[in-house]
Parts: C-alpha cells; structure tokens; sequence
C-alpha cells in the first residue's frame, strides 16, 4: 500500500518554497469548517497514493487567515469558494475547469504530465 503524501503548509513561504521546487502541483484550498471540504480531503489523500508524480498540497484557509499568510495565494489563485483545487505545471497554473470533478482532473492532469516537455 502507498502512503499518501498530501503535504500541508501553513504559511505563504513555505507554499511559494514548496511550488518552486517541484515541477507537477495539486493544491486543495479547504478549511475544516466546511462539511464539502471535509468529505473530498479523503479523495484527494486517496489520489495523492495513486499519482507519486504530482505533489499534493492542501491549505487550510482558516489557519492562514488567522496568520494572515492566505490573502496573496488566495488571489493570485483565484480562490472564490472552499474547496478549491489548482494544478499547475512548473508554477503556471493549469485550469481544468469543465473536466468534471476532482478525481477527472487529476486523471487528465497526470495524462498531461506524460506529455509535458522534460516530465
């Protein structure tokens, strides 16, 4: 069995640390007082044991907002709802929106990465 590997940052340096140095990225914006982004956190642990080559990141917005650490990713992201997911590719963000769900985009996502230059 894969150990998942969803690695969760706290504060703005370490996510543009974390972005910087890994070329394929999934982040999923949540918070833990919201019942919709508590029931995906488990889809996407379970997608960070089936796909090794993307990296997966979650943030919790209600811990960085009491930090003041989410405000610049949230925009530059352009988080509007929780749960949010972005992917992105050497820290370009990808928009899959219209592939339908999270489990469709990390597929397509992880067929993307096959054909990217340098993967």
């Amino acid at each position: 069995m894969d150990t998942p590997t969803v690695h969760k940052l706290k504060d703005e340096q370490s996510f543009n640390d974390f972005i910087a140095k890994n070329k394929f990225v999934a982040i999923n914006f949540s918070s833990k007082r919201i019942r919709e982004s508590i029931l995906i956190n488990p889809t996407f642990t379970e997608l960070s044991k089936e796909h090794p080559e993307i990296k997966f990141v979650q943030l919790d917005v209600d811990e960085m907002h009491e930090m003041h650490e989410i405000d610049n990713i949230a925009e530059i992201y352009k988080v509007s709802e929780i749960p949010t997911f972005r992917f992105l590719h050497d820290s370009e963000s990808i928009d899959y929106d219209g592939v339908g769900g999270l489990t469709n985009c990390i597929k397509v996502f992880s067929q993307d990465i096959k054909y990217a230059p340098g993967a």
